[in-house]
């Protein structure tokens, strides 16, 4: 009787990290676009380097105060992140009648942008990069 020998060979090859860029896709120069306008309010953004570009987001209220623009998500939770194919997505409907709002604005901003500074404050995308707004018709309340 006859005995065969078989011979394997492993080769180990180590994984090798690959560092990526966050590009998102190309475009001339940064642009915001709007497209869902709901509980959240949703895009995309092309031409902008994900670590130091994000956006803000504020939508238009009018209640028996009066109308004023109001800052999402959150004061304490000003800026959106973008993610990697280029969309973005805002809670816009955190409470009080913002259920109501009728117009919303995004804008590109760098990632260290404060809308509550002197400079900034009362002027929705005060020294944004690009910005888009959106309308929509008349809402009832929710309840």
């Amino acid at each position: 009787m006859r005995t065969m020998l078989l011979s394997v060979t492993v080769l180990v090859v180590p994984m090798l990290a690959i560092a990526c860029a966050p590009v998102v896709p190309a475009c001339d120069m940064p642009e915001i676009e709007i497209t869902s306008f709901g509980n959240f309010l949703s895009g995309t953004a092309c031409g902008v380097d994900l670590n130091t570009t994000r956006v803000v987001v504020y939508i238009e209220v009018t209640n028996e105060y009066g109308t004023s623009w109001w800052l999402k998500p959150y004061w304490s939770e000003p800026l959106t992140k973008i993610g990697w194919l280029g969309t973005w997505s805002c809670n816009i409907q955190t409470g009080g009648t913002d259920w109501s709002a009728q117009k919303a604005c995004a804008y590109l901003v760098p990632a260290n942008y404060n809308p509550a500074s002197e400079e900034n404050a009362g002027f929705p995308g005060r020294g944004s990069i690009a910005s888009a707004c959106a309308t929509r018709g008349v809402q009832s309340p929710p309840w």
